[in-house]
């Protein structure tokens, strides 16, 4: 899979965001303030909440069908015991009907994990549009010409020749 971001390309890159997923959903007008303010127009905070919420919804699914799955294991190897017990073989149908019921478990937990990795692949290719929150002093600006200077100090110094940009 590759990325591109800011010009960036490679075979692997992953990011990480900056913003908590609990705290995005707990301030989301905030954070839809603070994007406005920047003027991110990417940073779509409704969809991400959205997709929050159904991906702890698939969590607690998922863990359940798991939790169900290794809960048919342990009764096939309780049932092995006691057979081992008692000196007599286990019920080969018994044993297989739960097998079965294990592995439909199993093959749902799948499906529901790759519905959950990929809601969290989308949540994370949002969450690369949302900036971090401005402080409250920060002024609001279309672009950089509302930047303020706060301090100076030192005199520039005077230079003999045109100096390159070096942004």
């Amino acid at each position: 899979q590759v990325h591109s971001f800011c010009g960036l390309r490679s075979a692997v890159w992953y990011y990480s965001a900056m913003l908590d997923l609990r705290f995005l959903s707990e301030n989301a007008d905030l954070i839809k303030k603070n994007a406005s303010n920047k003027n991110e127009r990417r940073a779509d905070i409704d969809r991400i909440c959205a997709l929050n919420d159904q991906r702890k919804k698939l969590q607690i699914q998922l863990d359940e069908r798991r939790q169900a799955a290794n809960a048919k294991t342990e009764e096939i190897g309780r049932l092995a015991a006691n057979a081992k017990k008692t000196g007599q073989k286990p019920d080969p149908k018994q044993i297989d009907g739960i097998r079965a019921e294990a592995k439909i478990l199993s093959e749902n937990a799948k499906a529901i994990e790759d519905q959950f990795k990929a809601i969290e692949e989308e949540v994370q290719s949002l969450l690369i549009w949302v900036p971090n929150v401005a402080a409250p002093d920060v002024p609001v600006g279309e672009d950089t010409r509302a930047n303020q200077t706060v301090r100076t100090w030192g005199e520039p110094p005077k230079l003999a020749f045109d100096p390159k940009k070096h942004w």
